[in-house]
């Protein structure tokens, strides 16, 4: 593999960027927001879904 990407791939490094992150207490993601459009279609697709299931009668 003459890719470059393979060629510079070291675990041992990238497990000591990690650790050093997780110690340091740096966060290593950025969470997601709850009020985009995507976050809007999601809830309209769950209540068109619960909305289109037969009602139960007891």
């Amino acid at each position: 593999m003459s890719n470059k990407r393979y060629r510079e791939k070291d675990d041992v490094i990238d497990a000591e960027k990690i650790a050093r992150h997780v110690l340091s207490g740096q966060p290593t993601a950025i969470p997601k927001i709850n009020n985009g459009l995507v976050e809007m279609i999601r809830v309209i697709k769950v209540a068109k879904t619960l909305l289109s299931k037969p009602k139960l009668k007891f």
